[in-house]
C-alpha cells in the first residue's frame, strides 16, 4: 500500500498537508484522507489539513483542532515550520561574495524605504510567519525536527485510521505500508536529512525500506505523465 504525503503546501495565509493512498491490488483507485480530528461537517478543505500545531498543556493540538485565538487569546500556533529546515542549514555567503550579499540587502532595504516614503503605511520590519514560528520554538525549547516529527506522527495516526475505515478486509488493512514524503526541489541534502530524522522520530521507519523522499515537481510530473499517457506523447514534446 502506497501513501504519498504532501506536507505543507501553502496559500497566502495558511499551509496545508494532504495524504493519498492506494492498495497495490488496485493502484489506480487512489483515495484521499478526508476525515481529520475536529474537522467541521461539510468543510470544503476536508481533503487537506492545516499544517499547524500548538503546544498546550497537557498535550499538543494540531490541524483543525487549533482554533487561532478562539479558545485562548494568548495562544501561539506554529505554522510554516517546514521552511525552517532549509533556512537553518543555509550556508553563509562565501567571503568573496559577502560584500555583494550585503550590498544587495542594503539596496533592497533602500528600495523598500523609498516605496514606504512614497506610498506610506508599509511595514518593512514585520517578521515572516516562519520567523515568528522560530521565535516561539526557541521560547519553548523545541527544535524544528521535533515539531515536524510531532506533526507527522499525528498525520500517520489519522491516515491509518482512515485506511481502516476504507478497507473492510483485514488482509488489506495489515498490508505493508510504503510511505512517500514530498519535499521541495530546492532543498539541500542537509534539509532532506533533517526531514528523514523527523520521519524516523514520527514512527515512519527507515528510509529506503519503509518510506521514500521524492521532490514535489517529480511527484507532480509522474502523475501528469500517467494522466496524459493515452494521448501518446511524442518525443521532445514540451509544455508551458
Amino acid at each position: 500500500m502506497a501513501l504519498p504525503i504532501s506536507h505543507g503546501r501553502g496559500t497566502n495565509t495558511t499551509s496545508y498537508t494532504s495524504v493519498a493512498f492506494a492498495h497495490s491490488a488496485s493502484p489506480d483507485d487512489v483515495k484521499l484522507v478526508n476525515i481529520w480530528p475536529a474537522v467541521g461537517t461539510g468543510n470544503s478543505s476536508a481533503d487537506l489539513v492545516p499544517t499547524i500545531v500548538e503546544y498546550t498543556k497537557p498535550e499538543m493540538t494540531w490541524g483543525y483542532e487549533v482554533q487561532k485565538g478562539a479558545i485562548n487569546p494568548g495562544s501561539k500556533p506554529l505554522e510554516w515550520f517546514k521552511l525552517l529546515l532549509q533556512e537553518q542549514d543555509a550556508p553563509l555567503p562565501a567571503s568573496q561574495n559577502r560584500l555583494d550579499h550585503i550590498e544587495g540587502r542594503e539596496n533592497a532595504i533602500t528600495a523598500l524605504s523609498e516605496v514606504n516614503e512614497r506610498f506610506g503605511g508599509l511595514d518593512i520590519s514585520r517578521e515572516t510567519p516562519e520567523q515568528e514560528t522560530k521565535k516561539i520554538l526557541d521560547e519553548l525549547n523545541i527544535t524544528t525536527v521535533q515539531v515536524i516529527a510531532d506533526f507527522l506522527e499525528k498525520i500517520k495516526e489519522t491516515t491509518l485510521e482512515n485506511i481502516e475505515r476504507t478497507y473492510w478486509m483485514q488482509s488489506e488493512i495489515d498490508s505493508k505500508v510504503q510511505w512517500i514524503l514530498t519535499v521541495p526541489a530546492i532543498w539541500k541534502d542537509a534539509a532532506k536529512n533533517s526531514m528523514i530524522r523527523a520521519a524516523r522520530q514520527a514512527g515512519f521507519g527507515e528510509r529506503g525500506v519503509d518510506f521514500q523522499l521524492i521532490s514535489e515537481p517529480e511527484c507532480g510530473a509522474t502523475y501528469s505523465l500517467k494522466v496524459i499517457q493515452p494521448n501518446n506523447l511524442s518525443v521532445f514534446a514540451s509544455f508551458q
